[in-house]
């Protein structure tokens, strides 16, 4: 079965191949061609510390689960 992707968006949550749940807060340098710039995802770990993960690599750790509860709809 083909696996529909999900692209990384501000308020939603996804799951780490190690277990961990995260949300999304934020994907940076959308617009940036420069190298030295290299879009990445902001997101909040279950242990409430925020970190980065670059874009190009986050299909490869990380899977969707969700609309994060909570999370304000527009």
């Amino acid at each position: 079965m083909n696996e529909i992707r999900q692209k990384p968006r501000a308020g939603t949550m996804w799951k780490h191949y190690n277990g961990d749940f995260c949300d999304v807060l934020a994907i940076t340098h959308e617009c940036s061609n420069e190298p030295e710039r290299p879009t990445e995802v902001v997101y909040q770990s279950d242990d409430g510390k925020v970190h980065t993960w670059p874009l190009a690599t986050w299909d490869a750790s990380f899977r969707y689960v969700g609309q994060c509860p909570l999370w304000p709809h527009h």
